[in-house]
């Protein structure tokens, strides 16, 4: 006989191991959940129940004892313990009835859609019988069959048997007096691909003996799965020249192209491409034709490679895949000796360091191929606390020292009190009361090592600081009293006045340095052991200043002048005051500016006091000279004939005065008297008033200005008669009088022939009826000729005059 090489029966064993991966998958195939009951339920099942024989099951529904998951790795005690009460490869299988009698029957259903991946239907069972040796028809019985959506039975699908003697594949065990027809599991495979796209329906059903007395029962199972050859070959192992080719398990008969039989055969040589095929029939004699085209197949093995921490368990998770295939065993070694054959790799090594894994991964396609990795060991750190005792309120700050060997970067983490939770090497923290302070860090490698320690501190109350005061005017003392409370014996105390050490007594006082704002700050100071703890208050201490007096006031007055005394007082820290003004000891008033007319000369002496809303005061005062009037100037003036001749103004005025005069034409003067050139235009009203040595004004008194001759021939009528009787009335013909003039003229008196009878000029005498050799003119009318001339005009008048005597 030829010996068999190690690789064929490793061959072998893929075979096997083929074999029952195709169950498993079948079972676990999408589209036919828990036809296996591997959910340990019965969900997607439908169940009744009903009588026999023949079989029928009326009623609907699960009936627990008569539909029952089975689980585990025992037998069936009816079958000599021969028969598993869960189908090899499965973890769980369905009991349909059970030993006891009374004519039951049972069934249960599945319902499903064919699809691709569901075209093979595999369905298993096991088989337990009473045999009462009655006729087949009243034996108890098993069915099973396959059902299209119309509710016909599939072809190739339907079994059944009854307990007998000659049932094919059936054996016999006598148990408790009883003769028993069992048959081990059988699994069958239905060619459903003629369904595709179709809702089919699996089908079993037991019933007891027909008189009551004899029971049967069966277990069963499911699964679906692609009808189809698996036909890969592997391109990566060495020495490996053929391909493994499975038919679908559960059939009777397989014929193969190469001339082989049996559900899986070797080709020797494959080329991917191939195509090889196989005739299967089933159990009740149906033939099915598949063709597989060769495929290659491969291994990738990987896995991560993640370090841990010393002391900790590593876990690389195994990350393999598959090219056409699926995992069949693995087998991990490292290098510190470990090694096991778990999907995962699980390992806790002695010490830090760096070690090498390596995964052996094979598929269930022969398929072989590893891969290895290092995995560090990281160091475990040491951590340590660095913190110290403080003050309530002051800002402690506690740091780490921890160590590690590897000298790895480390995160710290802190828990305050087992409340807060903060981060980093070293953290500031500030407490408002004063307690014992627990501590918890946890510093952590970048690689995730931790410690953890603990520790505390204590938090220590301060003193709590105050003084008491009393506001004073800037001329005062302020006196400053502690009232601090301490928590020990031993402290001390610190006065600081707008920032300069004073005091270190329990009361200090002081004139305030500056008025207005201040600030004293008391520091005291608890002693602990190593540690001192301080409290300071600031208080404001406002000094109030004393008024500043000062006004603005005119001290010499005349009798007719207004007292107006101008307030100008103020304090250096602008508070508000009031006032009161005293003449000779008398209130006189209370505003603010003071006013008072002071129509007698003499001496008034006034004081003014300013008071602070505080009540700081001052006062100063001040003496008032009043001088009196003088008496106004007597004034005369002189009166010119005509114009361009002077005129005199004098004045009469007291002793020590002096005089203002003005008039017409801007005119002013200083001097009591004086004679100027007087014309026209100057003509008018001129006033004048004395000044008194002491400023006083008198009142003011006018003169006139005046010219006794201002006018022209040009201006009047020539008169036309005079009566030249000498009584005194209209005896003359006196023009410079007549017409106040200043001209200069020539009157010729003229008769009726043309003779001149009289010449009159204003130096010569006036015409009063006679000639110029004195003889007296004749009553009647005569003519005259006036010619005149001055700075103002010019010319000739003409007419009658009328001589009555």
């Amino acid at each position: 006989m030829m010996q068999i090489s190690k690789q064929i029966k490793r061959n072998i064993f893929l075979i096997l191991f083929q074999l029952a991966l195709l169950n498993a998958y079948g079972q676990l195939a999408a589209g036919c959940t828990n036809s296996d009951f591997e959910s340990g339920t019965l969900q997607n099942w439908t169940g009744q129940t009903g009588s026999c024989c023949a079989i029928s099951t009326p009623t609907n529904g699960i009936v627990n004892g008569r539909h029952t998951i089975m689980t585990g790795t025992g037998t069936d005690p009816f079958t000599c313990g021969n028969v598993p009460i869960v189908a090899p490869g499965g973890t769980f299988s369905a009991r349909l009835g059970n030993s006891d009698v009374n004519s039951e029957a049972e069934r249960l259903r599945y319902t499903f859609s064919i699809t691709p991946q569901t075209s093979l239907i595999i369905y298993k069972y096991a088989v337990v019988l009473e045999d009462p040796n009655h006729p087949p028809s009243e034996q108890p019985r098993f069915e099973a069959k396959l059902l299209n959506q119309n509710g016909e039975v599939i072809p190739c699908t339907y079994y059944y048997v009854a307990a007998s003697g000659n049932a094919t594949g059936f054996q016999t065990c006598n148990y408790q007096n009883k003769t028993i027809r069992y048959k081990n599991w059988v699994t069958i495979g239905v060619d459903a691909s003629a369904f595709i796209g179709q809702t089919v329906t699996l089908d079993f059903a037991t019933g007891d003996c027909s008189q009551g007395y004899h029971f049967g029962y069966a277990y069963v199972d499911a699964g679906c799965a692609p009808f189809q050859i698996d036909s890969r070959y592997c391109l990566n192992s060495n020495g490996i020249n053929f391909a493994l080719l499975t038919a679908p398990q559960g059939f009777a008969n397989y014929q193969w192209s190469t001339g082989q039989t049996g559900p899986t055969i070797m080709v020797n040589n494959p080329t991917s491409g191939q195509i090889v095929t196989c005739t299967i029939t089933s159990i009740n004699g149906c033939v099915a034709n598949l063709s597989a085209t060769l495929m290659p197949s491969n291994v990738f093995p990987n896995f991560d490679n993640t370090g841990v921490c010393n002391g900790d368990t590593v876990n690389l998770h195994n990350q393999t895949t598959f090219q056409n295939g699926v995992a069949e065993t693995y087998h991990w070694h490292a290098t510190d000796g470990f090694t096991t054959n778990a999907f995962n790799f699980q390992h806790q090594f002695l010490s830090p360091g760096c070690y090498n894994v390596t995964l052996t991964a094979t598929s269930d396609a022969g398929c072989i191929d590893s891969i290895t990795k290092p995995v560090i060991i990281h160091a475990i750190p040491q951590a340590v606390i660095d913190a110290h005792n403080n003050c309530v309120g002051d800002s402690l700050v506690v740091k780490e020292e921890s160590l590690i060997a590897d000298n790895a970067d480390m995160t710290h983490t802190w828990i305050i009190n087992d409340q807060d939770t903060l981060t980093g090497p070293s953290i500031p923290l500030t407490f408002s009361t004063s307690d014992t302070i627990h501590l918890q860090l946890t510093s952590t490698t970048d690689f995730g090592c931790s410690d953890s320690t603990t520790g505390q501190i204590i938090i220590y109350p301060n003193p709590v600081t105050n003084f008491s005061f009393v506001e004073q005017c800037i001329d005062k003392p302020v006196n400053f009293l502690d009232s601090s409370f301490y928590n020990t014996s031993s402290f001390t105390r610190n006065w600081i006045l707008n920032g300069n050490p004073v005091s270190t007594d329990s009361a200090y006082s002081s004139i305030l340095p500056q008025p207005g704002t201040n600030t004293m700050t008391l520091i005291v100071t608890d002693s602990y052991p190593g540690l001192t703890c301080d409290d300071t208050l600031t208080q404001t201490i406002f000094a109030h200043s004393i008024p500043q007096i000062a006004f603005a006031v005119d001290t010499t007055l005349c009798a007719v002048d207004s007292l107006d005394a101008l307030n100008l007082c103020f304090n250096d820290t602008q508070e508000n005051m009031t006032y009161v003004w005293t003449q000779n000891g008398t209130v006189v008033s209370t505003n603010t500016n003071y006013s008072s007319a002071l129509t007698t000369a003499g001496i008034y002496p006034f004081i003014l006091i300013a008071t602070t809303d505080f009540g700081c005061t001052n006062s100063d005062g001040f003496s008032v000279y009043v001088y009196p009037i003088p008496e106004p100037p007597v004034l005369s003036a002189t009166t010119p004939n005509c114009p361009g001749e002077t005129i005199t103004f004098s004045s009469q005025i007291e002793a020590n005065s002096t005089i203002s005069w003005s008039g017409p034409k801007d005119f002013i003067s200083n001097l009591p008297s004086f004679t100027i050139p007087f014309e026209i235009n100057q003509m008018g009203t001129y006033a004048a008033f004395t000044t008194s040595q002491y400023g006083c004004v008198s009142d003011t008194v006018f003169v006139t200005g005046s010219i006794a001759n201002i006018y022209g021939f040009n201006d009047f009528v020539m008169p036309n008669v005079i009566t030249a009787n000498k009584d005194g009335i209209n005896d003359t013909l006196d023009l410079q009088s007549y017409f106040q003039t200043c001209d200069k003229y020539k009157l010729t008196i003229l008769n009726r022939w043309g003779n001149v009878m009289y010449v009159q000029t204003e130096n010569s005498s006036q015409f009063i009826g006679d000639t110029m050799e004195g003889k007296e003119v004749e009553q009647g009318v005569y003519f005259y000729k006036l010619e005149y001339e001055s700075p103002l005009d010019k010319g000739i008048k003409q007419g009658f005059i009328h001589i009555v005597k």
